[in-house]
């Protein structure tokens, strides 16, 4: 048992070698062994093709800030932190394996145009989709 729990804690940094060059980001959040102790408003759930997919939102920096901001906490500062960006530097979006490459491409435009950014490529993963 001690070696899946090892092996549990680490397999979310390995990655297939097709993706080294998208230079991705990797965000883990675990929760603990205890899930039925979890507040019912903590976990979300999704539905992907074959699975129900349990996931937390978590809250950026950025985004706490502008809600803070609408309640006037930052009204005398003066200054900006250096977190509030305008637009992240995003040059390139890699849709990964999928079946409807169109469609995802089609949202992702309309959500860049809806943010405002411009000049970003969407290009398709070479990796191939996996059907499990």
């Amino acid at each position: 048992m001690v070696i899946i729990e090892y092996l549990e804690g680490i397999v979310a940094s390995y990655k297939n070698e097709r993706f080294q060059n998208e230079n991705e980001f990797r965000f883990e959040y675990v929760i603990n062994d205890d899930v039925k102790n979890k507040s019912k408003s903590d976990i979300l759930f999704r539905a992907s093709n074959s699975l129900i997919i349990p996931y937390v939102l978590l809250k950026a920096k950025y985004k706490k800030y502008l809600e803070e901001v609408e309640i006037g906490k930052y009204i005398n500062c003066g200054a900006t932190p250096s977190f509030a960006l305008k637009h992240l530097p995003i040059n390139e979006i890699i849709i990964g394996p999928s079946l409807d490459y169109h469609s995802i491409k089609i949202a992702i435009e309309a959500l860049l145009v809806k943010h405002n950014y411009e000049h970003v490529a969407i290009t398709k993963s070479n990796v191939p989709y996996r059907i499990s």
